[in-house]
């Protein structure tokens, strides 16, 4: 046996896992209520501690796991189903598709369960059935639906869970409390075609027609004989059919039930026979059960396999296998306390049948090794029952030296006691033990007792009520000799007020603390001299503000002597904290004089989660917290009166721990809390402090890293914290281009916590150039970027040049920034590190003008340069922009657009790009450059088809020095284009965008001129669209009189030539005269020769 503790470390009794499912290459899926997780036990299911678990925070409600052919797991709540692909990559979540259905798509009210037939189809029951097919896809547009309702039947609250038989057939059991006459179960067969009912074929049967008298059905399970095993949920947990598994032989004769053959199994138990939860069937026809006792005391749940022996009407040769893991079990958990040597000493009581009456027992476990529990120890003591005969325990205490104390009332309720026992060194074996017994007789002059403690010398203080006075403390001092009463002394300290008593907290100073029932807090100031009570002091301690303690709680008094309390809802009465919260003292050892009293509280604003706050424990230099369902570590760093550099670390479902509040203990590497079903042990990683800063100001949001993959952020201090396991580790701060001294620093982690001297930042080297390139290939484009990255690589080793790039490939979660790094090897790209080189984002729309912006910023902020050249590559056309992503959209980023995020990138042209560089077809236009005039000094573009070439990138980065000028860049980029291909059609040009304006006034003047006399002007314009060089723009492959892109130089040429009207050709011969002087660099193929590198789209 092995229970798998690898859920968050969480041991016994292991987490409220409701349901799982194996996917087909043996991965462990399941959920617990709120999460899901998939275990990776590195093909060793028998070898835990090389186990792993990874989480997943999508699943709300979670009560059944199901994989279905294509390893999609579906996990089904109370409202949704959560389908998750992981693309065979269950580790990686970032490529992991998710949907959810609801009521909404189809699900039926009340979901109750569902289940996967061979087909893919999924069933699901509630108040009614329903049935989709997903077509192979996560995409709901395609979904198929179906729902069924027989409307012979009654109304009904719920369907069990549906089960696929062999012929393909859905049996649905009724889970309702029917008359016994009624039906309980139906069987579908939808004759291989689930979303047309009209052929469909319903049996409605009953249990009790031939004699198997059991309703509520739970479960419905198929054997390879063809027979159908049924186990039901009592309505009355004595119902005697409901704790046993019923099989049914149909002969294959659903409709008549008159040759059906039941047999009734009654699972073998002591008294009343288990309770059967769930029933499986093995390939071979072994029936494996899964049964609880129906008795309170024995508690234990068991694995049942039964042979049939091939005789399933003859009962007598059945055998019977019980499979249970023996050991500690408890649940009721009423106190508990923890050993100097670690162990975990528990209280609890159960009613026993038939008169209910209430044991008490005592259980001790000792925790094994943190990688596994193979070496646990555990023992329970039936305390009633054992020769002390003790009941009615009121409190417990384990005291510095391992000795268990317990105080307890007779049975009859008559008569208090105190129990000491002592363990010996071996706490669970109880044969070895001494136990002590004191009463009146003895010197306990308790009738009614409340609550026990021990000092570190070993006596026993004790809250309570005497027989004939009121409330006192009492005292027992040992004098080191237990076993011996005779020199025991026995002191009382009558307690003044006349509140009861109910919990008792020592100082280490020898002061004590009462909490009473009523929430009040008191103190006892013994001034050293504990024989005698003539100078006692009482004190009423008062909150920081004077309030009198009414309805709160003394929870903790630490090593220090500091006492710490929780407090109500508006216990404060400043109107900014209504929210209830903890409270610190420290007294300074004086507790009638407040004037030196240090006071500080916790609230929400500091990090407490929910204010109800109801246990606290304490480590070295932190303390934990438990707050309604989170569970909260808080490093206070020594200075607990100082909240300014506390770190706060939370725990909760969210994060893998299923904490649902409780009392905590803890020793230095262990955490354990207690709730009434059972108790949890946690073993928390050391925690590794630091911070990171730049002169005198904390660095935001850096990434620290550790050699072996560990990560954090810093907060808005520039504070960071890492959890880790025992091991020796090399940290860095990382920040691309960015130097910190230390540079790394290495530490050996053994259960401690480690507080790191700062990184300091270097200043930011700034590079002469810093390349850009926006690669939007998240459609047809996509694989033409992988050699051109492999081209950047072959020259990134230039020295004076950094190259940043932000690629989208095709499909989900793959796009990232990349720091692009030298590798000569162009059949492969080099290796990147997350955070260091590469650093993933969510699925991005890069026709999103702000996803430009965000990579743009980020590239300027990180890898500052005194030059920055922007490369847009991807689809192009012209007046309607670029950019095409046809999974984060699918989106096209408009000219408006475009120009809108470089306006934010240069802030709003008062820090222009030195070359921004069009990387598709027809950017090359007088609209285009027109839009980006203000943001940028040069603008490289074609007017032609601009075709994904990979060799030109390498040239790009090569070329560039650190001497170079943004017009030598520009023009390097054009060069290397053309140089590519030259008999290839081809334009490519660069403009400077200064020089625009001109152009646009002129273009604009030789408009008005062709307008003013388009009667004169109509032939020539006529010759000159019939002559132009036109550019394809609908991207049939050809150029045509259909395509209104023209050359806008070769235009004002030929209307030049073509009239004789001195207005016209003054102003064509001032726009050709623009065109050269904006264009510094022309270049095309032979075959384009009326390309001068300048388009407009014409409308005359």
């Amino acid at each position: 046996w092995n229970r798998i503790t690898g859920l968050s470390q969480l041991h016994l009794p292991g987490v409220d896992i409701t349901a799982f499912a194996l996917d087909s290459t043996g991965r462990v899926w399941e959920c617990d209520y709120n999460n899901a997780r998939v275990l990776n036990d590195a093909s060793t299911p028998e070898d835990m501690p090389d186990d792993s678990w990874f989480p997943f925070y999508r699943t709300a409600g979670c009560s059944q796991v199901l994989v279905d052919a294509g390893d999609r797991v579906w996990f089904v709540g109370e409202l949704f189903v959560d389908i998750l692909d992981f693309n065979a990559t269950p580790f990686d979540k970032s490529d992991d598709q998710w949907v959810t259905l609801s009521k909404a798509d189809g699900l039926p009210k009340n979901l109750w369960a569902g289940a996967i037939d061979p087909a893919g189809n999924a069933w699901f029951s509630g108040d009614y059935l329903t049935v989709t097919n997903l077509n192979g896809t996560l995409n709901k547009a395609d979904d198929q639906w179906q729902r069924y309702h027989p409307q012979t039947l009654p109304d009904f609250t719920y369907y069990a869970p549906p089960t696929i038989d062999a012929a393909n057939r859905v049996w649905i059991g009724l889970y309702k409390s029917y008359p016994i006459n009624e039906t309980t179960y139906l069987v579908l067969d939808f004759n291989a075609t689930p979303f047309d009912p009209s052929d469909d074929h319903w049996s409605a049967l009953n249990t009790s027609w031939t004699g198997a008298a059991f309703r509520n059905i739970s479960d419905i399970s198929p054997a390879p004989d063809g027979t159908m095993w049924f186990t039901a949920a009592p309505i009355d947990v004595y119902e005697p059919a409901a704790r046993g598994v019923h099989r049914l032989d149909h002969q294959g004769t659903l409709d008549d039930p008159s040759d059906d053959t039941w047999v009734s199994y009654s699972v073998p138990g002591a008294g009343n026979s288990p309770y059967v939860n769930a029933a499986a069937i093995t390939s071979d026809g072994a029936v494996f059960l899964g049964a609880t006792s129906l008795s309170e005391l024995d508690i234990k749940a068991a694995l049942y396999e039964l042979d049939l022996n091939a005789t399933p009407a003859n009962q007598t040769d059945d055998t019977w296998i019980t499979y249970r893991r023996e050991g500690f079990a408890t649940f009721n958990i009423q106190m508990e306390a923890l050993g100097p040597d670690g162990s975990l000493w528990l209280l609890n009581h159960d009613q026993e049948p038939p008169d209910n009456t209430q044991y008490w027992r005592l259980h001790v476990f000792v925790p094994g090794t943190q990688s596994g529990p193979e070496d646990e120890q555990f023992a329970t003591l039936d305390l009633s029952r054992s020769p002390q005969s003790i009941w009615n325990v009121s409190a417990m205490e384990v005291d510095s030296l391992g000795r268990v104390w317990m105080t307890a009332r007779s049975q009859d309720g008559l008569t208090s006691y105190l129990f000491g026992l002592d363990p010996h060194g071996t706490p669970t074996t109880f044969g070895d033990d001494t136990w002590m017994r004191f009463e009146l007789a003895d010197g306990l002059n308790l009738q009614y007792i409340f609550d026990v403690s021990t000092d570190a010398f070993g006596r026993v203080w004790l809250t309570g009520y005497p027989y004939a006075s009121g409330p006192v403390v009492q005292m027992l001092d040992l004098h080191g000799t237990f076993g011996d009463k005779t020199d025991d002394a026995w002191v009382s300290y009558p307690f003044p007020l006349s509140s009861q008593s109910a919990k008792i907290f020592l100082e280490p100073a020898g002061n004590l603390w009462l909490s009473d029932s009523n929430g009040g807090l008191y103190a006892l100031d013994l001034h050293g001299t504990l024989q005698d009570s003539s100078d006692d002091t009482w004190v009423t301690p008062t909150g920081p503000e004077g309030q009198v303690f009414t309805k709160s709680g003394l929870m903790a008094v630490d090593k220090n002597g500091r006492i710490w309390i929780r407090y109500p809802q508006n216990f404060y009465r400043s109107q900014e904290d209504p929210y209830p919260g903890l409270l610190v003292l420290d007294a300074n050892g004086t507790l009638a004089d407040t004037s030196d009293d240090r006071w500080v509280k916790f609230t929400l604003s500091d990090g407490l989660q929910t204010g109800s706050v109801s246990s606290v424990s304490f480590g070295p230099n932190y303390f934990w917290i438990s707050d309604g369902p989170y569970l909260l570590r808080v490093y206070d760093r020594g200075t607990l009166f100082d909240k300014s550099d506390d770190v706060w670390e939370g725990y909760s479902n969210r994060t893998g721990i299923l904490f649902n509040g409780g009392r905590l203990l803890n020793t230095p590497d262990r955490l354990w809390w207690m709730s009434g079903r059972g108790f949890s042990l946690f073993s928390p990683n050391s925690q590794v402090l630091g911070s990171v800063f730049d002169g005198g100001q904390p660095l935001v949001q850096v990434e620290v890293r550790t050699d072996q993959g560990q990560q954090t952020l810093t907060d808005n201090r520039g504070v960071y914290s890492l959890s880790l396991s025992p091991g020796t580790y090399t940290l860095s701060a990382i920040v691309p281009g960015r130097t910190f001294s230390p540079s790394q620093q290495t530490i050996t982690v053994a259960g401690q916590d480690i507080v790191l001297d700062p990184f300091y930042a270097g200043p930011v080297p700034r590079a002469p150039w810093a390349l850009l390139f926006y690669f939007a290939g998240d459609n047809n484009l996509d694989t033409s970027y992988v050699p051109i990255f492999n081209q950047l690589e072959a020259a990134a080793a230039n020295t004076g040049v950094r190259v940043l790039v932000f690629w989208d490939r095709a499909g989900q979660g793959d796009g990232a920034y990349y720091w692009v790094q030298p590798d000569s090897d162009l059949t492969q790209l080099a290796a990147y590190v997350e955070g260091e080189n590469r650093w993933s984002q969510p699925e991005p729309d890069m026709g999103d003008p702000q996803t430009l912006v965000g990579f743009v910023s980020w590239a300027k902020q990180a890898f500052p340069a005194e030059n920055v050249a922007l490369v847009l590559s991807d689809h192009g056309s012209g007046l309607a922009g670029g950019m095409v992503d046809e999974t984060g959209g699918p989106s096209l980023m408009s000219l408006s657009e475009m120009e809108s995020a470089l306006s934010a990138i240069t802030n709003q042209g008062a820090e222009k790009l030195d070359v921004l560089y069009m990387d598709a077809c027809l950017m090359g236009m007088l609209e285009d450059a027109y839009q980006f005039r203000s943001f940028a000094r040069y603008y490289v573009a074609s007017q032609y088809i601009q075709w994904a070439y990979s060799q030109p990138y390498a040239a790009y980065v090569s070329q560039v020095t650190a001497a170079s000028t943004p017009a030598q860049v520009a023009q390097s980029f054009a060069n290397a284009y053309a140089e590519v291909d030259p008999l290839n059609p081809y334009t490519m040009s660069v403009g400077d965008l200064e020089a625009l304006n001109p152009l646009v006034v002129h273009t604009n003047l030789f408009a008005q001129a062709l307008w003013e006399h388009m009667p004169e002007a109509a032939p020539a314009i006529t010759a000159a669209r019939q002559a132009v060089q036109r550019y394809d723009m609908d991207g049939d492959g050809q150029i045509s009189a259909a395509d209104s892109y023209v050359d806008l130089y070769h235009l004002a040429e030929l209307v030049q030539a073509n009239t004789q009207l001195l207005e016209i050709k003054t102003a064509a011969q001032n726009v050709m005269d623009a065109v050269n002087q904006y264009i510094l660099l022309n270049l095309h193929s032979r075959s384009l020769e009326g390309a001068h590198n300048l388009s407009h789209s014409h409308g005359v």
